[in-house]
C-alpha cells in the first residue's frame, strides 16, 4: 500500500475511499479476536454496533493487543472515531459510561483520533499521528479495516523489528518527542533495533545534551526549573505531572508562547518516568536507557541524582516508585498542617469548587451540560486525584485543561464555556494573583486609628437577639449557610484558632483591627464571593498557630449584621467574634467613585433601576456597563432621553444600599425609581417566581417589638397589566432572612404580610422623605416559600433561572416602555403626573424644582394593627 499520512487516509475513510486506501485485516489482525481479552473494549465496540458509528483501535493499543502484552495503570484505549456521525453522541455517552464503570481497572477508553472532517488536525496531532515508532503506527477499525499509513507497521510487528519512521527525513528529533520514543524502546526491548533508528535516538539526546546548542541551554534551565517544583530530592512524579499537563496541552494546541519553565525535561522526564511503569523488568528498562544514551544525557543537563536512583541495579521497580513518590507512594506529610496552611489550601478547594459550580450554573438544572459539569467537578474534587494533580492558583487554566477531553468530543461547548469562566473569575477573583497574597503590615500606636475604640468581643445586639435553638422557616437552613459561607470552610471557622473580625471600616482599618490581637502576618485573600459584596484580609499568629478573618469595607450596616448572622447559626462562638461598628454609620465605600462616574455622565440619571438589572442592556439607547469599585451599573438613555441608571443586585446591593444610592440621586433630580427585585412568599403566591406588587411595606424584625410601622405608597407597577401578579398587598422587609423561623413566618402570615425581601422598605422610607418624591415602580418575583409545605428547600440557588430571566426582561420592557412614552414628576403633593417630553414642558420642570415648593402634609402615621388588618383585607 503507497505510504500515505494517516490522517489523510482516515478522513478518506469517512467520506467513503476506503476500499482504495485501507485493506481487509489478516487473520492475525482479526478485530474480534485482538478485543476478545479486555472486556472494557468489548462492550465499547457493542455500543458502537447499538449507534451505528464507526470504531476502532490505534497505535500502542493495536501493539500490546497484537502482542499480548499486559496493559499497566497508565494504559488506555486509543478509540478511532467520527464526531460528525448522527449516533455518536450517544456512542460518546455510552463509551463514558462505560469508561466509569472500569474506572481502577485499567485501561480505560480514551478518544484519540477523530475522522471527523469538520475536525483540523494541529501540527502536533498530524505529527503524533504519522510520525514515530512503526510498530505503533497501525490502526484497525472494527469493520476489520487495517490500517498501516508507514507501510511498515505490520511488517515490523510480525518481525519484531524496532524502527522510526517520518514522512521526511529527520536529522534529530525534538527533546519533548524523544521520550515516547525511548518508552517504545523499553515497551520493546526484545525487538531487533534499526541501527538508523539508534544512532538517531542518541544523536538527538547528545545534541540536547550540548552546552552550545540552544536546545542544550534549554534543557538546562528546565531542568533546573523541575528541581525547583520538587524543592529538595529528586525530581518528583506529583511535582512534575502539573507542568507537565499543562505543556502536552499547549503542544496539543499549538500555544507555543505558554508553555512552562519546566519544557521540555518535564516532557521527557515525565517519559522516563511512565517507563518505570510500562518496563516489563528494570534491568531491560535500563538496558534500554543506556542503548540510547538516556544516562548520558540526564547527567549533562544536571540531573544527576535522578540518573543514579533510574540506573541503580539495586532498585527495583517499588523502590521506584517511592524514590519518586508516584501515586499510592506519597509519604504522609511529615508534619501537621499549621492553621494558615489549612486555610491556603482549603480556600484554593474551595476556589475550585465554586467555578465549577457557576459553571454548571449556566445551564438549566435538567441539562445534560449541568449534569456533566457536576460529574466532572467531583471527579476534579476526589481526594485521590486532587492530591495528586495539586492544582495551584491557575484556575482557569486548571479547570480548562481538565475539562480538555469533553471539550475535544463536543460534549461541552468549547468557547461559551471559557468565556463564562473568565468572566466568572474576572469577576469573584478580581486581581487576586494567589489565594493569599501578602500585604503590608501595619504600625500600631496609640491614637493611630481611632476606630479601634468601637472594637469589641461578641456579636451585635440584634444578632444576640436571633433565636437560634426553634425550628426555622429554611427547611434546610445548613445548605443556605453552606452555600452562603462555603462548605469546605465550616470546619475552619469552627475551629477554635480562628477569630472572624467584622469590620465596618476599610483595608487599613480591618488589618489594625487584626494587628492589634497579635497577628503578625496579613494577607489579601483570593476566594469567591471574599471580594465581592465585602472585602477579606487574613491575618496569621506563627507563634500561637492562630488565624484570624476580618470581613471589611461593607455597604450597609444590614449587611455586615446579616453576615454575623450567619456565623452565629452556624455556631460560631461569640468569644471568637470581634465587632467595630460605628454608631451612625459610614458613607458606603464606593460613594466616592459612584461620585466621579456622575460626574462623568451626559445629564443628570433621572431614573434609578434597581434589583434584576440585566435585560437592561438591550433596552436602554447607548446602554454601556460601569464599575464603581463593587457596585455594577449600566448607564443609557429612555426613549425621551433620560438618563437612567441601573444598580445590579449582583453588586453589594443589600439592605439600605439602594436607598442611599437614591438618596445620593435625589440630590440631582432623580424623578423615578424601578425596584424589580426577589422576595419569600408567606401567603398569597400559588407557583415560583409568580409577581407580587405591593401597595404599602413594613420593616419586620426579629419579634413584634421590633418591628416598624407600614409605609403606603402609590405603585406605578399596578398600571402595567402583569398577568397573575398579587396586586394590592403589604411587604415586608428584613435586616436578614435568617429572622424569619417558623413561629415568625406563622406569625407574620396572619397578620397579611404576602411577600418578604431585604431592602424595598429602606428604599420607599428613603423616598418619602422631603417634598419631591420620585415616583415608584416596584414589583416582587418570588423565588420561595418560608415555612410551607410547597418549598423544595430554602429556594437559595433557584434565582436566574430561564423562566424567572424571561419574565424580568418582559416587566422590565414595560416599564422601559411606559417611561418613554410618558416621563412622569411626581409634584409635592404626590398626586399630579407632569409629563416633560416638550422642551417647554422641560422648562416648566426645572423652573418648578427651583421655585419653593408648598409644604407637603405630614404623612398619615397609622397603628400597627390598623395597617395590617386594613392590607390584610385589601389582600384578600
Amino acid at each position: 500500500m503507497t505510504t500515505r499520512i494517516l490522517s489523510s487516509l482516515l478522513l478518506c475513510l469517512a467520506l467513503g475511499a476506503a476500499a482504495a486506501l485501507a485493506v481487509p485485516a489478516p487473520a492475525d489482525f482479526d478485530f474480534a479476536r485482538l478485543i476478545s481479552s479486555q472486556p472494557c473494549l468489548v462492550e465499547v465496540a457493542r455500543a458502537a454496533r447499538r449507534h451505528g458509528v464507526t470504531f476502532g483501535i490505534y497505535g500502542g493499543t493495536v501493539r500490546d493487543l497484537y502482542l499480548g502484552h499486559p496493559f499497566t495503570v497508565i494504559s488506555d484505549y486509543d478509540l478511532i472515531y467520527d464526531s460528525s456521525q448522527k449516533g455518536f453522541a450517544g456512542f460518546r455517552e455510552d463509551v463514558l459510561a462505560i469508561g466509569a464503570r472500569y474506572r481502577g481497572k485499567v485501561p480505560t477508553p480514551d478518544f484519540h483520533f477523530d475522522l471527523s472532517p469538520r475536525v483540523k488536525e494541529t501540527e502536533r496531532q498530524a505529527q503524533f499521528h504519522t510520525e514515530g515508532i512503526t510498530a505503533t503506527k497501525v490502526g484497525l477499525l472494527s469493520d476489520g479495516t487495517l490500517l498501516d499509513p508507514t507501510d511498515l507497521g505490520i511488517g515490523d510487528l510480525r518481525a519484531r523489528v524496532f524502527r522510526f519512521y517520518a514522512p521526511k527525513p529527520r536529522p534529530f528529533i525534538d527533546l519533548h518527542n524523544v521520550g515516547r520514543f525511548v518508552r517504545d524502546l523499553v515497551r520493546l526491548h526484545d525487538f531487533r533495533r534499526d541501527p538508523g533508528t539508534m544512532r538517531l535516538l542518541r544523536a538527538s539526546l547528545d545534541r540536547a545534551a550540548a552546552p552550545a546548542t540552544a536546545e542544550g541551554r534549554r534543557a538546562r534551565q528546565a531542568s533546573s526549573a523541575c528541581r525547583e517544583a520538587s524543592s529538595t530530592g529528586p525530581i518528583l512524579f506529583h511535582a512534575l505531572i502539573k507542568p507537565f499537563r499543562k505543556d502536552v496541552r499547549y503542544l496539543h494546541d499549538q500555544l507555543m508562547d505558554r508553555l512552562t519553565s519546566c519544557f521540555p525535561t518535564d516532557v521527557f522526564f515525565f517519559d522516563l518516568l511512565k517507563s518505570v511503569t510500562q518496563a516489563d523488568d528494570m534491568p531491560s528498562m535500563r538496558e534500554a536507557f543506556a542503548a540510547a544514551g538516556v544516562d548520558r544525557f540526564l547527567a549533562a543537563i544536571g540531573l544527576e541524582r535522578e540518573t543514579g536512583l533510574l540506573m541503580d541495579p539495586a532498585l527495583d521497580r517499588l523502590a521506584l516508585f517511592t524514590a519518586f513518590q508516584f501515586p499510592g507512594h506519597i509519604p504522609s506529610p511529615a508534619h501537621r498542617p499549621t492553621a494558615l496552611e489549612l486555610w491556603e489550601s482549603t480556600l484554593r478547594r474551595y476556589n475550585y469548587r465554586s467555578l465549577f459550580d457557576m459553571l454548571a450554573s449556566e445551564f438549566s438544572p435538567a441539562s445534560r451540560e449541568r449534569r456533566i459539569l457536576q460529574s466532572r467537578r467531583d471527579d476534579f474534587l476526589r481526594e485521590s486525584g486532587y492530591r495528586l494533580f495539586g492544582p495551584g492558583d491557575e484556575y482557569r487554566e486548571e479547570i480548562l485543561g481538565f475539562l480538555d477531553t469533553d471539550l475535544n468530543v463536543f460534549r461541552l461547548p468549547r468557547e461559551e464555556l471559557q468565556k463564562s469562566l473568565e468572566w466568572f473569575e474576572r469577576t469573584y477573583l478580581p486581581g487576586r494573583e494567589r489565594t493569599l497574597e501578602a500585604a503590608p503590615l501595619p504600625p500600631i500606636v496609640p491614637g493611630s486609628s481611632a476606630s479601634l475604640e468601637f472594637l469589641c468581643r461578641g456579636y451585635a445586639s440584634q444578632v444576640r437577639a436571633l433565636a437560634t435553638d426553634v425550628p426555622h422557616s429554611m427547611r434546610d437552613l445548613q445548605g443556605y449557610l453552606d452555600f452562603q459561607i462555603g462548605k469546605e470552610l465550616r470546619p475552619l471557622f469552627l475551629d477554635r484558632r480562628t477569630t472572624l473580625a467584622f469590620v465596618d471600616g476599610d483595608a487599613a482599618e480591618a488589618a489594625r483591627t487584626l494587628a492589634s490581637r497579635g497577628f503578625t502576618r496579613i494577607f489579601r485573600v483570593g476566594a469567591c464571593g471574599f471580594s465581592r459584596r465585602r472585602q477579606t484580609l487574613l491575618g496569621a499568629d506563627p507563634k500561637r498557630d492562630r488565624v484570624g478573618v476580618a470581613f471589611f469595607g461593607y455597604h450597609s450596616d444590614e449587611q455586615l449584621l446579616n453576615e454575623q448572622a450567619r456565623f452565629r447559626f452556624l455556631g460560631v462562638p461569640p468569644q471568637s467574634v470581634l465587632t467595630l461598628r460605628r454608631a451612625g454609620g459610614r458613607p458606603f465605600p464606593d460613594r466616592q467613585k459612584l461620585l466621579g462616574l456622575l460626574d462623568q455622565a451626559d445629564g443628570p440619571v433621572r431614573v434609578l433601576f434597581v434589583g434584576f438589572t440585566g435585560p437592561l442592556k438591550r433596552l436602554l439607547r447607548g446602554a454601556r456597563a460601569l464599575d464603581a469599585g463593587d457596585l455594577s451599573l449600566v448607564v443609557g438613555r429612555l426613549a425621551d432621553g433620560r438618563v437612567a441608571l441601573a444598580l445590579s443586585a449582583f453588586g453589594a446591593c443589600f439592605g439600605t444600599l439602594p436607598a442611599r444610592v437614591a438618596g445620593l440621586l435625589r440630590e440631582r433630580g432623580l424623578d423615578t425609581v424601578v425596584f424589580v427585585g426577589s422576595a419569600g412568599s408567606l401567603r398569597g403566591a400559588r407557583r415560583r417566581f409568580q409577581w407580587a406588587i405591593p401597595r404599602a411595606v413594613a420593616f419586620l424584625g426579629e419579634s413584634p417589638g421590633a418591628d416598624r410601622e407600614a409605609i403606603p405608597l402609590e405603585n406605578r407597577a399596578l398600571s402595567l397589566g402583569v398577568q397573575g401578579a398579587i396586586r394590592g398587598t403589604l411587604h415586608g422587609s428584613v435586616w436578614t432572612p435568617l429572622v424569619e423561623t417558623a413561629e415568625w413566618a406563622k406569625r407574620n402570615r396572619a397578620r397579611g404580610v404576602a411577600t418578604v425581601d431585604c431592602e424595598l422598605y429602606h428604599l420607599v422610607e428613603e423616598l418619602s422623605r422631603g417634598p419631591a418624591r420620585p415616583g415608584l415602580y416596584a414589583l416582587l418575583n418570588v423565588t420561595d416559600f418560608p415555612d410551607s409545605p410547597r418549598t423544595d428547600g430554602s429556594g437559595i440557588t433557584v434565582e436566574n433561572a430561564p423562566e424567572q430571566q424571561a419574565m424580568v426582561a418582559d416587566v422590565l420592557a414595560r416599564i422601559v416602555r411606559e417611561l418613554g412614552r410618558s416621563a412622569y414628576l411626581t409634584n409635592s403633593t404626590g398626586g399630579r403626573r407632569v409629563g416633560f417630553k416638550s422642551d417647554a414642558s422641560r422648562a416648566l420642570r426645572a423652573r418648578n424644582r427651583c421655585e419653593p415648593q408648598p409644604k407637603m402634609a405630614q404623612r398619615p402615621r397609622y397603628c400597627q394593627q390598623s395597617v395590617w388588618c386594613g392590607v390584610s383585607q385589601a389582600a384578600q
